[in-house]
């Protein structure tokens, strides 16, 4: 596997938008230029999803990217007593041009904790 972790995190959250920002960790033995596709679908409600593709170049070793998502009306996760608990999939695609070579996929629900 190549994509050894992601990190999702909502950094704004408004009634018409959340933007989050998605930090992908993964490893290679030889320096290339890869497709990276993401998908964010609804997972146990029904929504609209939305779909990214960038190119990224990678060094051998450890690589972080950061890629920013902005959805639009967001369905956010609540505990069981406040709400309902609305959960994103995504998934992360690397691919070269012979196929993909990766598939990395995170449960995720929208939320920020404030104090």
């Amino acid at each position: 596997a190549y994509v050894k972790n992601v990190r999702f995190m909502t950094t704004r959250l408004d009634g018409a938008e959340a933007v989050c920002q998605i930090a992908i960790r993964s490893t290679f033995t030889e320096p290339r230029t890869l497709a990276v596709n993401l998908t964010l679908a609804p997972w146990n409600f029904e929504g609209q999803g939305l779909e990214l593709s960038t190119e990224a170049y990678l060094v051998p070793g450890i690589n972080v990217m950061s890629v920013r998502l902005n959805i639009p009306d967001p369905h956010l996760w609540w505990t069981w007593d406040m709400g309902t608990p609305d959960l994103y999939t995504l998934r992360i695609d690397v691919a070269s041009p012979d196929g993909i070579l990766d598939t990395y996929r995170l449960r995720n629900g929208l939320r920020t904790i404030e104090m």
